[in-house]
This record gives structure tokens, C-alpha cells and sequence, in this order.
């Protein structure tokens, strides 16, 4: 048996809460179509947290988050592209510590 698909829109707000993240129309963009917004160099990597416009990416291991420090500017060029100006300003790189 099982469960019926239903609005995920008040989970989703509950869920950027959770992670210290703004509920607005960007932010949920943020999440569900980071693949997409990030580009492919980011594969494997999550936005776990955005607060004044910093955005904490969590990558699974050291030398990921190494390469990544480099792209940094690329990324937030392809956010300001598909989010708008200002939502995001700046990243911080962070290796899981669950993976």
C-alpha cells in the first residue's frame, strides 16, 4: 500500500527552517533545482544553509571542497543568473561530517 503523493509546499517551509534557510520563492528554487542552478562541477555537493545572502555548500570530502574553492566565483555568476542579484553573495565550502 502506498501513500499518496501530496502538496510539499508547507514541508518544504519547515524544511528550509530547519536548515536556517529563508522561506522565499529563491530559496526554494535554491533547493529544488540546485543541479540545475549550480551546473555540474557541483555535482554531488548540497546547499545545507543561507543566511544574509551567504550560502553554506556541504561537499562529501576534503579534496572536493579543495577543487571547489576555485569555482566559487563561477558559481555564484551562475546563481545571480538563475536566482536574481543579491540572494546570493558569498559561499562557504564545508565537508559533511554524515556522509
Amino acid at each position: 500500500m502506498g501513500r499518496e503523493l501530496g502538496p510539499i509546499g508547507p514541508d518544504l517551509a519547515r524544511l528550509l527552517d530547519a536548515f536556517g534557510m529563508a522561506s522565499s520563492p529563491s530559496v526554494a528554487r535554491l533547493v529544488s533545482d540546485w543541479n540545475q542552478l549550480a551546473g555540474p562541477s557541483w555535482a554531488g555537493s548540497d546547499p545545507v544553509q543561507l543566511r544574509d545572502g551567504k550560502l553554506v555548500v556541504e561537499v562529501p570530502d576534503g579534496p572536493t571542497a579543495s577543487r571547489l574553492r576555485y569555482r566559487v566565483g563561477e558559481l555564484l555568476t551562475q546563481l545571480e543568473r538563475g536566482l536574481g542579484k543579491r540572494v546570493v553573495t558569498g559561499v562557504t565550502i564545508r565537508v559533511s561530517s554524515h556522509r
